[in-house]
């Protein structure tokens, strides 16, 4: 069985490398953001 929490992990780490690749840099885990689509993360203005 798959639970709402193994979603909620996979899910930061997602978010987690879309940032290190709009950033370049590593990211480390537990991964924290405000934004709602992880596009956003990689395509900031």
């Amino acid at each position: 069985m798959v639970t709402g929490e193994d979603g909620k992990a996979v899910l930061e780490v997602i978010f987690a490398a879309y940032e290190s690749a709009g950033t370049g840099h590593k990211v480390s885990l537990p991964f924290k953001t405000d934004v709602d689509k992880p596009y956003k993360l990689w395509k900031r203005e």
